[in-house]
């Protein structure tokens, strides 16, 4: 029976290149053939609403040398395995060592639909072809999180954070200042409020009430965002840091959200967790630092791909292996 390698313009545009798309549209095709085929499913649903939701099922065993076989490539086992990690650092395959056996050395990978519907979305794609349509089996609502200012807020952005938090703050205290805006809520203003005179006893004031929710809001979302980033380069940075807090609260006050952090984290991390000299720049200080715009606008598909120059090459008898 002959094989067949598909190269899928839609991949190509998310990957920046047919190397790595092959591979994903493998991978995707294994998804649908899975055993737990229907449980898999079912998580990839749950996880549209709740992204930390378990990944228990759908776990693909496969070995470089494989894969490489399965689309074509005839690369060896070891470029295939860079090509994985780059998928796994783009947040669109995900990768665990046998839970089971421990002397198994083959890595397993699980597709994150979930992330390639999004990603793919914002590049005015979908995933075409798949076993069910991904349009219509993500539903609303999207995937949110109660932003640190009660406005709405679309992406792939984790669990809700705040489901259960008894106090509404729709407003701000008028108290504080006359002038602040909303997104100034941002700010630790508990920092510089003194504590409740020896005589105040009862129910705290719902003015610092609000506050305080706001700042317990505040360091939930710094915390998803540094351990979004320590989760995609593998590094350990403290949330606890002035200095990146410093940096996360400055772009959350220009208007970027959870999903522009994620977004830029990915880029860069897909561009960088593998060059030996720009790796040290995954880094709260770099990433969410004045550039911050520029990485989050960087175009995804650059004007002449690798699979551009593959198609070329292919007219002029040439090609890569």
């Amino acid at each position: 029976m002959l094989k067949r390698a598909v190269v899928k313009e839609e991949l190509v545009a998310l990957t920046g290149d047919y190397r790595l798309a092959l591979p994903l549209n493998q991978m995707i095709y294994w998804s649908e053939r899975v055993n737990d085929y229907h449980t898999f499913i079912k998580e990839e649903k749950g996880r549209w609403q709740d992204i930390n939701s378990p990944t228990d099922h759908g776990w693909i065993y496969k070995k470089g040398e494989q894969l490489s076989e399965e689309t074509l490539m005839n690369c060896d086992a070891r470029t295939m395995r860079t090509y994985l990690r780059k998928l796994v650092a783009g947040g669109w395959l995900q990768e665990r060592d046998n839970p089971i056996h421990n002397r198994d050395n083959t890595k397993q990978y699980r597709v994150n639909l979930v992330k390639i519907h999004h990603d793919l979305g914002k590049l005015g794609f979908e995933l075409a072809g798949y076993k069910v349509n991904l349009t219509q089996f993500f539903s609303k609502p999207e995937p949110h999180s109660k932003p640190l200012i009660d406005e709405g807020e679309n992406g792939i952005v984790g669990k809700n954070q705040f489901a259960n938090a008894e106090t509404k703050h729709t407003s701000f205290p008028k108290e504080v200042g006359k002038n602040v805006n909303s997104t100034d809520k941002l700010v630790a203003l508990t920092d510089n409020m003194v504590g409740v005179s020896d005589k105040t006893v009862g129910t705290i004031p719902e003015n610092i009430t609000n506050i305080t929710t706001e700042k317990k809001e505040d360091i939930d979302e710094i915390n998803v965002i540094i351990s979004y980033l320590n989760k995609r380069t593998f590094k350990n940075f403290l949330p606890t840091s002035k200095t990146t807090q410093d940096l996360i609260r400055s772009r959350w006050k220009e208007g970027y959200r959870r999903h522009d952090f994620f977004t830029v984290i990915d880029r860069k991390a897909a561009d960088w967790l593998f060059d030996d000299y720009m790796n040290k720049y995954l880094r709260p200080s770099t990433l969410f630092g004045d550039n911050f715009e520029n990485y989050l606008n960087e175009s995804k598909r650059p004007a002449k791909t690798s699979f551009d120059a593959y198609i070329a090459g292919l007219g002029d008898g040439g090609g890569q292996g």
